[in-house]
């Protein structure tokens, strides 16, 4: 039985009951890939990311993005716009928010967890996902992916034991060629809650959205809730290491729910660089075989 079917109400449980222990610590709240900001201030994110799989076909999809986010951030609100270009080599169409969801060769779509936030403190912005068009039909295309414009509220106070909760609004605009498979042709929307909170040198987290997707011409797809969990450590010099657990449900029936398993790497270089580093490992059929991508920010 794929590992994506016994993601079942047991794994919903165990995501939530993480980002809920993450309230139970008592050291100050911070971001888990940044630092609390104490200034205004505008960052911008160059990055690459690849994914490589076969969805559960007999054919492997293989997608670049290279988004370009620019970001204006106070202490409690973050705006981002990201814009995306895209290669994708196979029988694949993306679709879905930050390049997350994939229709299959046959003709199935799945959401990944992993499209939470484009470029937003960090995050996988963009990766993307491949999905089909014709069965049988590989070929190769580029040009400009779809562009998503997100805000997060971050609720703290002084309290040093209290988490930081972040609320974030997603919209993703169809700006991608749908005949060229870069993209849906439709808007999707997404609203997304997360805790995270320090303990020591620790730092846990979780995560829980939901996202509304446009439905291509003859294509009905469901709505969808998404979840992460994860914790990161705090190393010598502004670097951390972490770990996600990034599940999702699937957007059409009979489709695997995608789940998967990554890790991180974030250094600050300088007071106004940072690079980031991530690989991760599909569980599943919805999720791609293996991953990764790094990006370089700049604040000022």
């Amino acid at each position: 039985m794929p590992l994506s079917n016994r993601l079942t109400t047991t794994t919903w449980a165990c995501l939530l009951a993480l980002a809920l222990a993450a309230v139970a610590a008592t050291v100050r709240a911070a971001d888990p890939r940044e630092l609390r900001v104490q200034d205004s201030g505008f960052n911008l994110n160059l990055e690459a990311n690849y994914s490589s799989g076969d969805y559960g076909t007999n054919e492997t999809t293989t997608v670049w993005t290279f988004p370009f986010s620019l970001a204006y951030e106070t202490p409690h609100t973050y705006v981002v716009v990201s814009i995306p270009y895209v290669v994708i080599d196979g029988p694949g169409t993306l679709v879905g928010t930050g390049g997350g969801t994939v229709q299959h060769p046959a003709g199935q779509y799945m959401m990944s967890s992993t499209t939470s936030l484009t470029g937003v403190r960090g995050g996988r912005g963009g990766m993307g996902r491949p999905a089909g068009g014709a069965a049988g039909e590989s070929a190769r295309e580029s040009g400009l992916g779809d562009i998503t414009l997100s805000g997060t509220y971050s609720f703290f106070g002084e309290d040093p034991r209290l988490p930081l909760f972040n609320l974030t609004g997603r919209v993703k605009f169809p700006t991608a060629n749908e005949d060229q498979r870069l993209g849906s042709g439709e808007f999707d929307y997404a609203v997304e809650g997360s805790l995270s909170q320090d303990w020591r040198r620790w730092v846990f987290y979780g995560a829980i959205g939901y996202e509304i997707l446009g439905d291509p011409p003859g294509v009905d797809l469901n709505n969808v809730f998404y979840g992460s969990a994860g914790g990161a450590f705090r190393l010598p010099r502004r670097q951390r290491i972490g770990l996600n657990l990034d599940a999702a449900q699937a957007a059409s029936d009979g489709a695997d729910n995608p789940l998967e398993l990554s890790a991180y790497y974030s250094k600050r270089l300088t007071d106004v660089t940072g690079i980031y580093g991530y690989l991760l490992k599909g569980l599943s059929d919805g999720s791609p075989d293996w991953g990764g991508g790094i990006s370089l920010s700049f604040y000022f």
